[in-house]
């Protein structure tokens, strides 16, 4: 099956809110990481020097060493402006909800929530 190297993301201002943060993303299998997911992210005017990358229901935990779920912090001098998040999915398939965590040099943190649907290339 032919597919495209990169899919261009449609202006998601005109949809409905409750779709905005939807994503569909293809997945891997079997350790053939073909499919790199990239995920564009403005950041704004704000600086943020570290981000937190987990399953969103992970956010309501007491998180800590002893925790369960896997939190991914990426560290910068400062996030700002447009950045790229590069995903790979290696045999997993099916939704998650992801929530990338930013905190910014004013002690302001927020949560942008991403609901993902990971499909399998081998069958879309």
């Amino acid at each position: 099956m032919a597919m495209n190297q990169q899919t261009k993301m449609s202006n998601y201002t005109n949809a409905p809110t409750s779709l905005r943060n939807m994503l569909f993303l293809y997945g891997n299998r079997n350790g053939d990481l073909k499919f790199r997911m990239e995920i564009e992210l403005d950041f704004g005017p704000g600086l943020y020097p570290w981000l937190e990358l987990s399953v969103i229901e992970n956010a309501v935990g007491i998180g800590g060493p002893n925790g369960v779920v896997e939190v991914y912090r990426f560290e910068k001098t400062n996030f700002s402006s447009t950045n790229k998040l590069h995903l790979f999915f290696d045999n997993f398939f099916g939704p998650v909800n992801l929530g990338l965590r930013a905190e910014s040099t004013l002690s302001a943190s927020s949560i942008f929530e991403m609901r993902c649907n990971i499909l399998n290339a081998d069958i879309v």
